[in-house]
This record gives structure tokens, C-alpha cells and sequence, in this order.
């Protein structure tokens, strides 16, 4: 009996020491937005552990059905809501009966079937040394070491493990390690977003950006670094809302203690209609006294903004610059609509702001702000401007609220050609064609300072005022060296009186917009002609180009070095004509008679050269007339039949004219007298190319130093 006793004694305290191994691990009592409250227990022994039976006496309402067994060194998980469990961790868990865990903290008793307490936690909230990250911020209770004593807060810390898991909301993000290993405990302060998503209006100022320092030791401190992930946001920095990085510092807490911190971003309530943006941040943390802080999630914080506007009537410009008043102000002042157009010209304000014109298929405005909205003024970009319609000094422009870029490299409008400026020149690109600057001392040459520069320039009938603005490559450049100039621009308008109907001016962009005219040139159209003496006149041309307001004389007179004599030979006098106006170009013609003699005088010529005025050039500066001679010599003159020779004759081919005499001329003609060869200065001997010639009869005239000769030769 005595045996049996002791056996009995001895298989119980075996059970009992089993069903001791059976410890509380991890607690899940207050999870933000959605319940997934657990508790863990895990098998600390090498022995399956049988909880049939087993029961909550406090904390929940369960009791653990028959087969209920925990494997040697295993978990099993008792929770509010099985199925979520499955859907947020992917693990099984019994679901328990009744109750939840308190948010402020209680006793968590495990009693087995007998009625004999194997483990119990009263775990605390925020007091005791109990984490308080814990309590609704996403982290999970956690026994640091599975030997220890799971009822001292020292031992308890909070889960850093990432489940990837987020919901409600603020897409809060959940640490917890249900039925797995927790891991150690944190030994320095860690932080993490106080959820990760928020939405907010575009009109509600500003968002909060919210994290938790969760503090493991007395004296701790964390230095953190709230940064913009410009990459990934949709928002534009300086646009959208205003920041720039952040460090902030977090004094300690205590042990278990936690701070919350809100970072402030002012959210810009525009006019633009741009869908909703987000901002994207990250978090990056500095050692203090050497220790580096964890930082718990590995997902940025997104704030959504909300977009507030509604849609803006969208007009030609021409409807929003029309002034039917007739006063220099549009009608449209005051009016949100949106335009859009090609940029022309450049920014004419920099340093943060911008200045510029765009041009639809109906006319042009101005645009001003003092925001560049990050947009770099790039002449033939295609922008969408939305905005009000204002007007500075006359001016109408529209005061954007942003600047977007639809197309770039488009086609410049052409310029409209105008001799003065008014109400339709504005914002309009236009050109002005020789005009002159009054006084070369309003430019302004390098040294000179300001904000620009007006000028006055003429074409002889109108004045008006042109606007070297000290942004535009012309400003600090030499005066131009031509006297005329043709300019293009932008039409502008200072006036500050009422109505607004003078100070209008014309601001080229760059240097390439204003062209220093040449001098006018003329030129003989030909540089020479040749004439029969029988011939009654032959006209001269020339042409002229490039004209200017002054007047340019053309002369053209007889030369020296002419053999014909005048008014023996030919007719003609000293002809002067007059030509002006910006870009005259034209023809001008002109007469020389020939006169018919009798003497036989060989070839003369005529040679006429230009003289100009108005500092015009010529390139083509004389014109040679040849008069050539058709008197024969006198009788007297005649060659004997022998001084020159033929051979062969009849010629098929070629034809050779040998003779002791210097030949200076030989003609070919048919018996008729018309002239079919003619050949200058063959000297003692010519072979003539007769081939195409139609047979028959032909007669050769030679003329030398010493007379003439004439012969009858046939063509085979």
C-alpha cells in the first residue's frame, strides 16, 4: 500500500510540474481601429502539454475543450476573432467565449481542470513600467524571456516585429509575433509613425504629422528627422504645401513611457483644378550619446490632399483682353477662368517670381506672380494657366495660380507688322521696320543700371517707345552701329492714369529681335553688252535694294577709258535717279544710241561706272558696250588674191586659213551677206570647224593690219 501511495505522489507531481510549464508570452489588449486582441501561450517544456479542460478564471470567458494539447516548445493562440486572426496573421487560433481584454490592463489567470492556477499576468497600461506603445498604438505585449517571471513589468516588453499588416483608417501598422519566437526586447527607444495615411482637404490649412517615441530606459533621448520623399509624392513642394526637412528632439519619458509628437505642414488651398496629390515622408533618426534609436516601420507616411476646386471656364484670350468701354482695361478683370498659349519671350522677373506672355490663335496676355511655381520660362512651351484676370498699368494679365507645361518646341507666332503702337499691339508679337534711335544716349551701354531702359525710336512720321528690360541680352550692349534698325517685340503698356490709353511700348526679347539694316546696294544688272554699229540703241539696267528713309542718288557716268567717242560714235549723258523708303528695291533703265558711220574703226567700247550716295554699295560698279564695226575697208585697202590661202577647197570638214600677215578678224557669209562665223585675232593661221555648215557658196572676209582680204570658198 505504502508503494502505491508514493507512485500515486509521484506520477501527480510529474503532472503538476507539466502543466506549470505553460506560460503567457504575448498579449495583443488594444489594437487601433480593428480588434485583433490575442493572448499567447506557449509550452515552455519538452513534453506535450494536455489542457483539456483548462479554463480562464480571469481576463476571458474560455474554457479549452477536450484534445486540447500544446506541443513540446509550441504555441497556441487564444483570440477574440479566430477568422480575422487567419486574415491579418495567417495563423489559427481558438476563439474565446465572453469578454475582451481590458484596454487599461487586468489579471489574465489560466486555472486547469482542477481549479489550480498554472499562470497568471496583470499586466498594466501605462503605469508600472508597463510599455505603453502598447496600449491602441499597434505594438503587441511581449515576454522578453520565456524563464522568466512573466508577472514583473521588466520583463515585458514591446513587439518589433513588422506583420506588414495595416488597417482602419490610418492604415496603422500592427507588431505583434502570434504563435512565433517574439524575440528580445528593445534596449533603446524606438519610433514609428503614429499611423501612416491620412487624408486631409486642400482648404484645412495644414496636416499633422504624427509620431510615437516608445522609451525603454530612464534617461533616453531621440533626435529625429522627419524627410520628403519628393520622388514619390504627387504634390509639389513650394506649391502644394511648404516643407523642408525637420529634426526634432524627444526628452525622456521613463520606462514604458511614450511621446507623441506632431509635425506641421501647411497645405496651400490653390485655384487649380490638379485631382487629388500626395506628400510622402520619411523618418531617419541621429544618435544621442551614442545611442541609435529602432525605427519600427518600414512604410513611408502618406498624406492624401484632397482636391477643393471646381473647374474654371477655359477662353480664347482675345474674349478675356476685349475692351468694349474703350477705357485701356479689359472687361474680364476680376474673372477665374483658365487660358492657354505659347510662351513667347522670356521671364522678365526671376529671383523666385515670373514674368512672361503667352499667345493663343487670338491674341496675347502678360502673366505675373511672385511664385515661379518651379516652372523654368521657356519660350514655345504651350502652358495652361489658371488664374484672375488683373491688369498693371493698363497691361491685362492674368495672376496664375500654377503654370502647366502641355507641349514644348511649338511654332512662335509671326510677327505683325506695325508703325505704331496701341490697345491691339499688346502682348502681341510685332515689328517695326526702319526706325532709328533719336538719341544714342538712352541706350543702355554696360555700366548702366536699373530695372531697363525707354528709348525713343522714329521712322521719320511716328515716334514710339521702346523697353530694353535689364533681364533681356540687350541691356548693358553697345549702341547699334546702323542708323536703321528693324525691331520685333512684345507690345507692352505702362500707363497709370485713367483710361488707359497711351505709355505704350515695344520690349524686344532678346538681341536676335532687333536688326541693323545694311546699306541700300545697286548694281548694273550686267556687267556688259555687245551691239552691231547698225544696231539704233541698247537700254542699261540696273537694280537697287535695301532702301532706307534717307535718300540715296545714283549717278551713272561715262568713263575715260571708253575708244568710242561720244557723240560720234554713240549718244548718251550723265543720268542721275533718286530712290528712299524702308526696303525700296526696284529697277531703273536708261538708254545709249548708237551711231551708224561709215568709217572702218574696228570694235570700240562704251564703259559706264556708278557713283552713289548714302554710303551705298555697288558690286557690279561698270558696264562695257562693245560696238562692233561692219564698214569695209576702201578699195584701195584690198589684199592681192594671194596674200591668204584656203585649203582645202571644197572643204568638208575643215577649213584653213594660212597666210605671212597677221590675221585680226575673219568673217564667214553666206552669198546673201548674213554673217555665219566670225572668228577675233586667229593670228597667221586659223582652222575653222566647218562641218555644220549647209553646202554651198561661202564667202571669207580677213581683215589685217595691212587691208582686207576677200575669197570664195564651197562647203562640200
Amino acid at each position: 500500500m505504502k508503494k502505491i501511495i508514493s507512485t500515486l505522489l509521484l506520477v501527480w507531481a510529474m503532472v503538476f510540474s507539466v502543466n506549470a510549464q505553460i506560460v503567457i508570452t504575448e498579449i495583443s489588449y488594444n489594437t487601433p481601429s480593428v480588434d485583433v486582441e490575442f493572448i499567447e501561450l506557449f509550452n515552455n517544456s519538452a513534453n506535450m502539454v494536455d489542457m483539456s479542460g483548462w479554463s480562464f478564471s480571469q481576463g476571458v470567458d474560455y474554457t479549452f475543450p477536450a484534445g486540447t494539447t500544446v506541443p513540446a516548445n509550441g504555441y497556441l493562440l487564444v483570440a477574440l476573432d479566430s477568422i480575422r486572426m487567419q486574415d491579418y496573421f495567417g495563423v489559427a487560433a481558438l476563439q474565446w467565449t465572453g469578454n475582451s481584454l481590458s484596454n487599461s490592463g487586468e489579471d489574465i489567470v489560466i486555472i486547469d481542470d482542477n481549479g489550480v492556477t498554472i499562470d497568471s499576468v496583470d499586466y498594466e497600461d501605462n503605469t508600472l513600467g508597463w510599455p505603453s506603445v502598447c496600449d491602441g498604438q499597434g505594438p503587441s505585449l511581449i515576454l522578453c524571456d520565456v524563464n522568466s517571471n512573466n508577472n514583473d513589468p521588466a520583463n515585458w516588453g514591446y513587439s518589433t516585429r513588422v506583420t506588414g499588416t495595416r488597417h482602419g483608417t490610418d492604415s496603422s501598422m500592427l507588431f505583434c509575433s502570434p504563435g512565433i519566437a517574439n524575440g528580445a526586447c528593445p534596449t533603446v527607444p524606438a519610433y514609428l509613425f503614429n499611423g501612416t495615411y491620412e487624408e486631409v482637404s486642400e482648404g484645412a490649412g495644414s496636416v499633422d504629422v504624427g509620431f510615437i517615441v516608445a522609451h525603454t530606459g530612464p534617461m533616453d533621448s531621440v533626435r529625429i528627422d522627419l524627410t520628403l520623399d519628393a520622388g514619390a509624392s504627387t504634390a509639389t513642394a513650394g506649391m502644394d504645401f511648404t516643407y523642408t526637412t525637420v529634426t526634432t528632439g524627444v526628452s525622456p519619458e521613463g520606462v514604458g513611457g511614450i511621446t507623441f509628437v506632431d509635425i506641421s505642414v501647411p497645405i496651400t488651398d490653390d485655384m487649380m483644378i490638379e485631382g487629388d496629390e500626395t506628400i510622402v515622408f520619411n523618418m531617419g533618426a541621429a544618435p544621442v550619446n551614442g545611442v541609435v534609436p529602432q525605427f519600427l516601420p518600414t512604410t513611408p507616411y502618406v498624406v492624401k490632399i484632397i482636391d477643393n476646386d471646381v473647374p474654371l471656364p477655359r477662353y480664347n484670350i482675345d474674349v478675356i483682353t476685349a475692351d468694349a468701354n474703350n477705357d485701356g482695361e479689359a472687361d474680364s478683370l476680376g474673372v477665374r477662368c483658365e487660358v492657354q498659349g505659347v510662351v513667347h519671350g522670356i521671364d522678365l522677373q526671376g529671383g523666385g517670381s515670373i514674368q512672361f506672355t503667352i499667345i493663343d490663335s487670338t491674341g496675347g496676355i502678360g502673366l505675373f506672380s511672385g511664385n515661379d511655381f518651379m516652372y523654368t520660362v521657356t519660350e514655345g512651351d504651350e502652358v495652361l494657366i489658371p488664374g484672375l484676370v488683373g491688369q498693371f498699368n493698363g497691361l491685362a494679365q492674368m495672376t496664375p495660380d500654377t503654370v502647366i507645361v502641355v507641349s514644348m518646341g511649338n511654332a512662335l507666332a509671326t510677327p505683325r507688322l506695325v508703325t505704331e503702337l496701341d490697345e491691339t499691339t499688346e502682348s502681341e508679337l510685332v515689328q517695326v521696320e526702319c526706325f532709328t534711335i533719336i538719341d544714342t544716349a538712352d541706350w543702355p551701354t554696360p555700366g548702366t543700371t536699373g530695372s531697363g531702359r525707354n528709348i525713343d525710336i522714329t521712322n521719320g512720321t511716328d515716334t514710339l517707345a521702346l523697353r530694353i528690360d535689364n533681364d533681356v541680352d540687350l541691356f548693358e550692349t553697345a549702341v547699334p552701329a546702323s542708323k536703321w534698325l528693324t525691331i520685333t517685340g512684345i507690345g507692352g503698356q505702362f500707363d497709370s492714369s485713367v483710361p488707359r490709353t497711351s505709355g505704350y511700348q515695344l520690349l524686344p526679347r532678346y538681341a536676335a529681335d532687333l536688326v541693323e539694316l545694311g546699306n541700300p546696294t545697286v548694281d548694273f544688272m550686267t556687267a556688259g553688252d555687245t551691239i552691231d554699229e547698225a544696231g539704233a540703241s541698247v537700254s542699261v539696267s540696273l537694280d537697287y535694294d535695301n532702301g532706307n528713309p534717307d535718300t540715296t542718288s545714283v549717278t551713272v557716268s561715262l568713263v575715260t577709258s571708253s575708244t568710242a567717242t561720244q557723240g560720234t560714235d554713240f549718244g548718251f549723258s550723265d543720268t542721275t535717279f533718286t530712290f528712299d523708303g524702308c526696303g525700296a528695291a526696284g529697277m531703273f533703265s536708261f538708254d545709249v544710241t548708237i551711231t551708224e558711220d561709215m568709217d572702218v574703226e574696228g570694235d570700240e567700247t562704251v564703259v559706264l561706272a556708278i557713283a552713289t550716295t548714302n554710303s551705298a554699295e555697288t558690286t557690279v560698279d561698270t558696264f562695257t558696250l562693245v560696238i562692233t564695226d561692219n564698214d569695209m575697208v576702201s578699195i584701195s585697202d584690198q589684199l592681192s588674191a594671194d596674200a591668204i590661202s584656203l585649203y582645202p577647197n571644197p572643204a568638208r570638214d575643215v577649213l584653213v586659213v594660212q597666210s605671212n600677215l597677221s590675221i585680226e578678224s575673219i568673217m564667214v557669209m553666206d552669198l546673201l551677206g548674213k554673217e555665219v562665223m566670225n572668228i577675233n585675232a586667229p593670228g597667221q593661221e586659223a582652222k575653222l570647224s566647218v562641218a555644220e555648215l549647209p553646202k554651198g557658196t561661202y564667202v571669207l572676209r580677213a581683215q589685217t593690219d595691212k587691208g582686207v582680204w576677200t575669197g570664195k570658198w564651197v562647203k562640200m
